[in-house]
């Protein structure tokens, strides 16, 4: 279940006017949209008098564009004109939909589109060459954290049989391929990663995060 927060702060909007659904006037239901929390979106929108409002944030399809159903969620009637929702346990791509009833019982939706998935959020090298000297190689492995509120994190990387040879609890440490940083270089081949970590404000962990990269000397 979504979980919902309300906050006060200047949004990044994203912006657009939508028709009403009978094709007659142009509307001007509308909301923004702030990503620079994501997985955590945040929504602004201003009423207008005499007008109702009704929230759908996991949608399949644009319904603005036909006549498919809006699906009902929690808060979808919230009279917050700022609020949040957490999207982290459901990764993916979903068309969120505000619909407006004004007082003749007009109806109005606007519908935009937000996705949640892994790779938008971490940025790590896939390989990397600890003893290159050429600039455009990547030297150490790094997943970077700068888009998230960090609380706390621990980061282990393994080899191929299970030997662990480096791990950290500081997001801004690299690993430069040898074990611990300060020990013997590690060979050529795959390494196994596992990260955890947790979100400034937030009483638990987030799912796990597991890859693989590959060392090249």
């Amino acid at each position: 279940m979504a979980r919902f927060i309300v906050f006060s702060c200047l949004l990044l909007y994203n912006t657009g006017f939508v028709f009403a659904q009978n094709g007659s006037t142009k509307s001007r239901v509308d909301f923004g949209i702030d990503t620079s929390r994501s997985p955590i979106f945040c929504f602004d929108y201003k009423p207008q008098p005499n007008t109702s409002y009704r929230w759908g944030f996991y949608h399949k399809a644009d319904i603005s564009k036909g006549k498919l159903p809006f699906v009902r969620n929690d808060k979808v009637e919230s009279k917050d004109t700022q609020f949040c929702v957490d999207y982290r346990d459901s990764m993916g791509v979903y068309w969120v939909c505000l619909v407006a009833t004004n007082g003749n019982g007009i109806q109005d939706t606007i519908c935009k589109r937000i996705a949640h998935r892994i790779e938008s959020t971490f940025y790590y090298p896939m390989v990397f060459f600890p003893d290159n000297k050429d600039s455009k190689y990547k030297t150490t492995f790094h997943i970077s954290l700068d888009r998230l509120n960090i609380f706390s994190m621990s980061l282990v990387i393994y080899d191929r049989w299970g030997l662990k040879v480096f791990e950290t609890t500081d997001k801004n440490m690299h690993w430069n391929g040898n074990i611990n940083n300060d020990g013997k270089p590690c060979n050529d081949g795959t390494y196994y990663y596992i990260l955890k970590y947790q979100l400034m404000g937030e009483d638990k962990n987030e799912p796990v995060v597991n890859g693989t990269v590959q060392l090249f000397r």
